[in-house]
């Protein structure tokens, strides 16, 4: 992969996450248009005309869903540049060595061109996007819930930071567990092509059994560390969605009894107006969905690291490599033949 080439697909990649946080901008906009309408309509006052509101509301949502395409084009398309480029790296590499490598044989290599190398687009399409929304997102809107009250701030500010913490707790399990679970598979590869080389022999002295037999046994292996891998994804999406319920149940509950006139604390001296408490709610869940996004996308962070760790030990082997280009030598052309003092006999006597 030339400079120019890095450099095209790091520029897309980051015009692709700030689409995708674009996107994610648009709804407190769209958030105040409902506010204000079902305020005004609780209120029995004439304010912002429902039918502008809702044109407006849709023509938000049409640009939210554009940027959401294009960032995702963006992403797609640096993320597909890369991967050809490790790839070309790859093959171009292994075909001029002359010792294979200590990372695994050609099922390990070829393993890495294929599942492995794909571990990277998930990765691409969703950590670095998600990881800028729960920069700028969460902190945007613990600015607008501080501004209207405290209490749904100190809220916000108690279980937002729980879910980062949770999240780099587990990430550290989560990767170990994936670089085991791609050990296992580049194992398993090759074990696969070492068999498939020797197929005829196997047969010829008869260890089918015996090979169907390691073969169940590394299969069983591998789905143990998928497993593991399910388990920790799983476990901490279980707990940060407890989290985030929480979060938004104590706000809820707040609101509620607020507007009711039950509780008199939580905002700047002025009792809480319908359309703070109703833009509040609107907002509390998308204080918590980047963070779970970015949760969601750990578990692609932990495959790419591990993936990545394999690429760097790859790179940093010596071997020797094969002598000259490998170009096929030229078929010498065929001018004509001319031949002297040829004849044929038969049985003593000359033909010709």
């Amino acid at each position: 992969m030339t400079q120019d080439s890095r450099t095209r697909a790091e520029r897309s990649s980051r015009i692709g996450a700030a689409l995708s946080l674009g996107a994610a901008l648009v709804w407190p906009v769209q958030a105040v248009l409902i506010a204000r309408v079902l305020a005004d309509l609780l209120t029995g006052s004439d304010g912002l005309s429902p039918l502008w509101a809702a044109l407006a509301f849709l023509a938000l949502a049409g640009l939210r869903g554009l940027l959401d395409m294009a960032a995702q084009g963006m992403l797609s398309g640096a993320a597909s540049a890369q991967i050809d480029a490790l790839r070309t790296e790859i093959l171009t590499v292994e075909t001029a060595a002359a010792a294979p490598s200590r990372s695994g044989g050609a099922g390990a290599i070829a393993a890495l061109l294929t599942e492995k190398l794909e571990a990277l687009r998930p990765y691409a399409l969703r950590y670095r996007p998600a990881r800028l929304r729960a920069t700028v997102v969460p902190l945007l809107i613990l600015g607008i819930a501080a501004w209207h009250s405290w209490a749904v701030a100190l809220v916000l500010l108690m279980a937002g930071p729980l879910i980062p913490l949770f999240m780099a707790l587990v990430g550290w399990a989560a990767k170990e567990a994936s670089a085991r679970q791609m050990g296992e598979i580049g194992a398993l590869s090759d074990l696969l092509a070492d068999r498939l080389a020797a197929l005829s022999d196997l047969r010829l002295i008869g260890a089918g059994d015996v090979v169907v037999d390691g073969f169940a046994e590394a299969s069983e292996g591998l789905r143990h560390r998928t497993m593991a891998v399910l388990r920790i994804a799983f476990l901490s999406s279980t707990v940060l969605e407890l989290f985030s319920a929480l979060g938004v149940a104590m706000i809820a509950v707040w609101v509620g009894f607020s507007l009711l006139g039950e509780l008199s604390w939580g905002t700047w001296g002025a009792p809480l107006a319908p359309f703070a408490g109703i833009y509040l709610l609107l907002l509390a869940p998308e204080f918590f969905q980047p963070l779970r996004d970015l949760a969601a996308a750990w578990h692609d962070k932990a495959a790419a690291d591990a993936v990545k760790d394999e690429l760097i030990h790859w790179r940093e082997e010596t071997r020797p490599q094969r002598l000259g280009r490998g170009v096929h030598d030229t078929a010498p052309r065929f001018a004509g033949l001319r031949w002297r003092g040829l004849s044929l006999t038969r049985e003593g006597r000359v033909l010709s």
